[in-house]
């Protein structure tokens, strides 16, 4: 005694349905397996950088702003909180759309409430 009929048809139509995707699925995994994944994701990756060009200096300028012994002299070392911050706040209103410190100085929780515009209202702790 066999399957019947009904049921052999459903397998049928299920492997038919099934076996593109298992056919894919082995193909990706051979592809993630082999390495040629991350070749192809770089190259295409490369090409569609290079189609859209980076920003000139010359509509995005980049200004380099430091504080020297001239500056040591006239606001002491460290240079006041109030002081670094109307520089921010300069910088901001000038349209900067990134500020970084090199400072060892300034710990990390500082940079992101200056970014935040909590330090410079004096909300610090």
């Amino acid at each position: 005694m066999g399957i019947p009929a009904v049921y052999q048809r459903r397998l049928r139509q299920l492997l038919a349905f099934a076996a593109p995707y298992g056919g894919v699925a082995l193909f990706v995994l051979g592809l993630t397996r082999s390495g040629i994944s991350e070749s192809l994701d770089l190259l295409l990756y490369d090409t569609i950088v290079a189609q859209k060009p980076a920003p000139s200096g010359d509509t995005l300028p980049i200004v380099i702003v430091g504080i020297d012994e001239a500056d040591i002299a006239h606001y002491g070392w460290p240079v006041d909180d109030g002081v670094l911050c109307r520089a921010i706040e300069r910088a901001a209103a000038a349209g900067a759309t990134a500020i970084v410190s090199t400072s060892t100085a300034i710990r990390a929780w500082e940079i992101a409430a200056i970014a935040c515009g909590n330090w410079c209202s004096g909300n610090h702790g």
